[in-house]
């Protein structure tokens, strides 16, 4: 083999090479990453195929990454190919400055350019020694190294690779716009934790339905003039560079805890990596308390994932509308309470929970709920001039006692009550409920009567809070 391929080989086993231009902070970004259970499996075999791994992540994070010039060839030459596909491009543009999303690429790129990567460093040395004993120079580059043949095959292997990655890229940005997740919302989770996060939403199937179905009632929120965005500097829209410390990524500040002298120099240069903002109008509108049956009845089908939908689309429509969010979960008695203020909504591991939250076999109770959302509203002043949306499948009679209670409370708060019936008897709520929507089939994609309901609440709503 010819030498300086040889020494090339050896040096780049006995120290980590990378194809991407790094710096001090891309290995620190890195490094909790390779740690994890899902990437340990590929970086632990040799300090070789860790570069790689890492050059594949870089190329998908970082917003400009760039081909570092005495990378080993086949290395190089591979990361070269991948960055310009068109697939890879598209994929870039969902990944970059994300590094969970870029993490979940890079696990889906790797096992193929990593078998790539190998077929090609044995192509290249069969073709040095051939050169060798031709007498002729050693292959430079991999358009040297390899026939048309085989690097038309080597891009559609990685062509395929790139859109299998764009699909589950463009499926997580999916669910995690159903989900409520904003860019940079988990930068403050170690990374562990959050891509654990990320691959329950991604992996557990009972997420993917709710996900899905909050994706259908999200429309319905959407087609609400309460929902009406207007400019200002509250959403983000967008990545950018730039030297705006109000709207630099959490990354940034990372960056300068533990790099200042980089920060600075980005900072000054405009090269921080910043958000593109957008405002919503803050209108003013009053909470909303949903009462949630968890009772065992509701695992019947999907009832329970259909009724954790709407549960949570309502929720992002309070926070769309910068509007606090109250939620009374129940079966035979209240299970659990929890208000989040306007200024607080819920995070991912909030929204988790309520997805998750099961019954322990109890039956199905109306009064405590409702009690325990009138409750809400008298320990929190923000909550006075809140609605209550009563989701459940169940049946439960109401003594006299109860129901004059009720009634009582409603009138002297002004609160009205819709609700939303699951394949149940109207009796019990229509005696409380000053709407209410009954839904026989769970697979009705127009949901009409729940679409009034909700849209007659966020309207409710907007008249308390002019």
């Amino acid at each position: 083999m010819h030498n300086g391929i040889m020494s090339n080989i050896q040096d780049f086993k006995n120290a980590k090479q990378n194809a991407i231009v790094k710096d001090a902070f891309d290995e620190m970004v890195f490094e909790p990453i390779k740690e994890t259970a899902r990437f340990q499996p590929l970086c632990e075999k040799s300090v070789q195929q860790e570069a790689l791994v890492q050059d594949i992540f870089n190329s998908l994070y970082k917003m400009n990454p760039e081909l570092a010039e005495k990378a080993p060839m086949a290395q190089r030459g591979i990361v070269d190919q991948m960055m310009q596909l068109p697939e890879y491009q598209q994929l870039h543009a969902l990944t970059q400055m994300d590094d969970v999303s870029a993490a979940m690429g890079a696990l889906k790129l790797a096992p193929g350019l990593l078998n790539q990567f190998q077929e090609i460093q044995e192509k290249v040395a069969e073709k040095t020694r051939q050169a060798k004993k031709a007498g002729q120079p050693a292959p430079n580059t991999l358009e040297e190294a390899l026939s048309a043949d085989e690097m038309a095959g080597m891009r559609g292997a990685l062509r395929k690779v790139a859109e299998d990655a764009q699909g589950d890229a463009e499926q997580w940005m999916e669910a995690a716009n159903s989900w409520g997740v904003q860019k940079g919302e988990l930068q403050h989770m170690d990374f562990a934790d959050k891509f654990a996060l990320a691959e329950q939403i991604m992996n557990t199937p009972k997420m993917h339905r709710i996900a899905d179905m909050m994706g259908r009632f999200k429309n319905i929120v959407h087609s609400s003039s309460a929902t009406v965005k207007m400019h200002g500097s509250d959403e983000i829209v967008d990545i950018g560079l730039g030297s705006d410390l109000s709207r630099m990524l959490p990354t940034e500040l990372l960056k300068l805890d533990q790099m200042p002298e980089l920060f600075y120099k980005d900072m000054v240069e405009g090269k921080l990596a910043v958000y593109n903002l957008k405002g919503v109008q803050n209108q003013g509108k009053g909470p909303i308390i949903t009462c949630l049956d968890i009772s065992s009845s509701m695992s019947i089908g999907n009832r329970d994932e259909w009724a954790k939908a709407v549960t949570l689309s309502l929720q992002y429509l309070t926070e769309k509308q910068k509007r606090g969010f109250g939620v009374v979960t129940f079966e035979g008695h209240v299970v659990e309470t929890a208000y989040y203020p306007r200024e607080n909504p819920p995070t991912m591991q909030d929204k988790m929970w309520l997805a998750g939250i099961q019954s322990n076999g109890g039956g199905t109770c109306f009064y405590e709920p409702l009690m325990a959302a009138f409750k809400m509203r008298e320990n929190d002043k923000e909550l006075k001039p809140a609605d209550i949306v009563f989701i459940t499948d169940g049946h439960c009679s109401l003594s006299a006692k109860e129901l004059a209670e009720i009634q009582r409370l409603k009138k002297e708060t002004n609160v009205r009550i819709f609700g939303i019936g699951i394949q149940c008897s109207t009796d019990c709520l229509q005696l409380f409920c000053d709407q209410l929507a009954i839904v026989n089939s769970l697979d009705d994609i127009r949901m009409e009567d729940v679409k009034k309901v909700i849209l007659s609440a966020a309207a409710d709503q907007m008249k308390k809070g002019a």
